[in-house]
């Protein structure tokens, strides 16, 4: 039999099925664990490619309910099947309408398919938070699904299913919006604002089909509530209208129970956007007492939660895991977040994982984030953390890709890499994630794993500053506006590196000349004329232990200083240079010491220092034994402590200075601030020719 002659086939069934009134396994049962094995032997079906079973068994379910409309909980249970977020699924669903290009089962399964994609792409935050990317692909998954949907129409007598998600996708239709990505989706799809026309007229034609069709009114409905741009009086005369002139059958009163359930459910949705948290379960119980359906247990089990209590909650969940549907992945997310809250970390992950499968990608960022931390009793497990977010990252979810360019920035789980961490930071960027755009920012003003631009670098920070990134903030005040700007040692901008080149040289000529200043006199003046004569009994010490603890303060603070840069705190750098400038001036202010029966002589790197013992008037010395001569017309010369001095004059020199100071008769006058004072008036020459 060939594929195009399966309509007619598929009539003659339908008739003879009804004549029968035939009941399907779907009908047949309201069981929540058969109706989970049926419908995991639909999806067993479908990945095996037996389309011959699948359109027999669809085609039975459509049959059964075209004879007895009671049936239509059948066939939404099975359509429940195809309702599957993987994008690897596609294929199949290509190839059954392929294969069946003229069946309704075939187009309708490809279309919920196609519906289940959008909504994974357009993720459950609001329109507001959503990035124009994650529109441009749910409106893509949306096109195809309604391009199959439309071609199903035609191809059965009562397309209920297909009408239903037809008014599903035209209430995600943008309507006027003051957000961004409102705004952006308008512009570039060309929607119209306001497209509700569309969906009453899917509904009137539903309605021909069946009047007592529940599955299109109550997508409708929920069209019509005030999260959708409508209102609860709006939603009450919508059921009051559409239920006029129905017999009162047993059905009407089903259908207007689920329908007055909706109502409710919409009132406890408008409660919790107002965190009236006991209001909104009130209105859960009350839509629960209409139709308890999954997704109202769902809510009252996240509402039970907000509020602390938590057993509840896990029964509700319990309950809406009970009963198979579209939005099972996020019952299973909320349960494992409620057994968080029990401390119960270990039975966190099996359900968190069913519902990762299932493509829910808060799911799968949170699984990596366990596997990459070693939380809740998980095991540290870098290579499973990786798996998960590349899932996620396959939907663009933005804490995902910072978390993978993140870790190959650094080399956490992989080899360090920085020029392949770039991409995921970009990534994340044009999602508009903060700290994605704070980290990139920095990797571009440095220059690491990709060109250096400081200009993007700034624009990244500021996009980010104004989500409140408080990094960021101090990036731009510190990077942007640091005297030390010149002095970066990566990425620096052009105009500033041949200044930096030549400073550095001369910070090195200038430690050349330093350490030629420590030099013996001999070598310093061949002549002799500043050596010290044999005859005046003159003595020579260094300072070798005084320049070891400078240099040890210029290098330590300056580390800190670079480091602190380095690390993006560069607010932090310039109070560590404060401390380098004791060292700076430790390290000019004495080479060595010169001490005769004439003069007491400082040589420093820059300038010669003397003072007559006939011009020393007394003495002050500090506890650190620092010793301040002070002489006439206001002369004073510091003598730098015994302790720092090195030499082998050293143990003469000390004996002599004080066999001086006592023929002298210099009683040292103990002093707090000797340690603070400079050379006044001795100076003999500027620096050494």
């Amino acid at each position: 039999m060939s594929p195009s002659s399966w309509p007619v086939v598929q009539a003659i069934v339908f008739v003879l099925l009804a004549c029968f009134q035939w009941s399907s396994p779907f009908a047949a049962t309201a069981d929540p664990a058969k109706i989970r094995h049926q419908v995991d032997a639909v999806r067993s079906q479908l990945n095996n490619r037996d389309w011959a079973a699948l359109e027999s068994q669809f085609s039975a379910v459509q049959a059964s309910y075209e004879g007895d409309s009671s049936q239509e909980d059948a066939l939404v249970r099975m359509t429940s099947a195809f309702y599957l977020p993987l994008p690897e699924s596609e294929e199949l669903f290509e190839a059954w309408t392929a294969a069946y290009p003229r069946s309704y089962s075939a187009h309708l399964a490809a279309g919920i398919f196609d519906f289940s994609m959008a909504m994974t792409w357009r993720t459950e935050a609001f329109a507001s938070a959503v990035s124009p990317f994650h529109f441009q692909q749910m409106y893509v998954w949306l096109d195809k699904a309604t391009r199959h949907l439309r071609q199903a129409l035609s191809l059965t007598r009562r397309p209920i299913a297909a009408y239903g998600y037809l008014i599903d996708i035209v209430r995600y239709q943008p309507v006027q919006q003051p957000s961004t990505a409102g705004e952006y989706v308008a512009a570039v799809f060309g929607r119209r604002p306001d497209n509700r026309e569309d969906a009453e007229s899917l509904l009137a034609r539903a309605l021909a089909a069946d009047p007592q069709c529940e599955t299109p009114r109550r997508a409708m409905l929920l069209m019509l509530s005030p999260r959708w741009g409508g209102s609860l009086g709006r939603m009450r005369n919508f059921v009051s209208s559409t239920l006029d002139g129905i017999a009162g059958t047993a059905k009407t009163a089903r259908l207007r129970d689920s329908l007055e359930g909706d109502i409710a459910k919409a009132e406890a949705l408008q409660a919790w956007d107002r965190r009236n948290y006991v209001v909104a379960l009130e209105k859960i119980d009350e839509a629960l007492s209409h139709s308890p359906d999954a997704y109202a247990w769902e809510l009252r089990g996240r509402l039970n939660k907000l509020l602390g209590r938590v057993d509840d909650a896990m029964a509700d969940f319990d309950r809406a895991l009970g009963v198979p549907w579209n939005g099972n992945a996020d019952a299973h997310y909320w349960k494992a977040m409620t057994w968080l809250d029990r401390a119960k970390g270990p039975a966190v992950l099996p359900e968190m994982e069913v519902a990762a499968k299932a493509n829910h990608i808060v799911s799968m960022r949170q699984i990596g984030a366990m596997y990459a931390r070693g939380e809740f009793g998980i095991p540290l497990d870098h290579s499973l953390a990786h798996f998960w977010w590349e899932k996620a990252a396959q939907f663009r979810d933005a804490e995902s890709l910072f978390y993978l360019g993140s870790a190959y920035e650094v080399g956490i789980g992989v080899a360090k890499d920085e020029a392949k961490a770039i991409p995921y930071l970009r990534l994340a960027v044009e999602e508009g994630y903060g700290p994605a755009e704070n980290e990139l920012g920095l990797m571009l003003w440095y220059g690491r794993g990709t060109t250096a631009d400081q200009d993007e670098a700034v624009r990244l920070w500021k996009d980010a500053a104004s989500q409140g990134i408080w990094q960021s903030k101090h990036n731009l005040e510190y990077f942007t506006h640091s005297p030390l700007l010149p002095f970066l040692p990566n990425g620096v901008p052009e105009p500033y590196r041949r200044p930096l080149y030549g400073l550095v040289g001369v910070l090195v000529a200038l430690l050349i000349y330093l350490k030629s200043r420590s030099r013996p006199a001999s070598m310093l003046d061949p002549g002799g004329t500043r050596a010290l004569a044999s005859e005046m009994s003159g003595y020579r010490v260094g300072l070798v232990s005084y320049k070891i603890i400078a240099w040890l303060d210029i290098l330590f603070f300056a580390a800190c200083s670079v480091m602190s840069w380095l690390s993006g705190q560069a607010y932090v750098s310039p109070w560590f240079l404060i401390f380098v400038a004791p060292g700076v001036y430790m390290l000019l202010s004495a080479s060595h010491l010169e001490l005769d029966a004439k003069a007491i002589r400082v040589v420093a790197p820059f300038a010669d220092y003397e003072m007559l013992w006939s011009d020393v008037e007394w003495l002050e010395t500090s506890r650190q034994g620092t010793l301040v001569l002070h002489g006439k017309e206001g002369k004073r010369l510091v003598f730098v402590p015994p302790s720092f001095w090195s030499g082998k004059d050293k143990p003469a020199m000390f004996k002599f200075l004080f066999e001086e100071l006592e023929r002298r008769k210099l009683v040292p006058v103990p002093s707090n601030t000797a340690d603070y004072k400079i050379h006044r008036n001795v100076r003999i020459r500027s620096a050494r020719a």
